[in-house]
């Protein structure tokens, strides 16, 4: 053990290292550090184009569930307005049975008066 009480503490060239190792100590940590900030640098791209990629696949998502969606709405208004030309014809069809019928009871009625009218007419002769 070196005792520096008494003196001065020894300057760089007489320090227990030799400089060339100082050095050399020294600049694989720079370059270290460079290839760690190159390498956080590229990792910070990827993360970004992937962060990137994500949100276009979930946009690209999104656009075709409301294309399906506007696609099943239309399909859905040209059912509708089918089943309302539908039922238009149905309740055309009803008036029109109802309409015949009430004029076939009218006619038998009419018919049976009629002869009802001729029976009276003969059995009073």
């Amino acid at each position: 053990k070196i005792d520096y009480d008494d003196e001065e503490p020894p300057i760089a060239s007489e320090s227990i290292l030799p400089p060339v190792v100082v050095g050399a100590t020294i600049q694989p940590c720079i370059k270290n550090d460079e290839e760690v900030l190159r390498r956080i640098e590229a990792e910070e791209e990827d993360r970004k184009r992937k962060d990137v990629q994500t949100r276009i696949e979930r946009e690209n998502i999104l656009q075709k569930k409301k294309e399906e969606e506007e696609r099943r709405y239309e399909e859905l208004k040209r059912e509708n307005e089918q089943l309302k030309l539908e039922n238009l014809a149905k309740e055309e069809c009803k008036k029109k049975l109802e309409e015949a019928k009430k004029k076939s009871e009218e006619e038998t009625k009419q018919k049976l008066e009629e002869e009802a009218k001729k029976k009276n007419r003969r059995r009073s002769k």
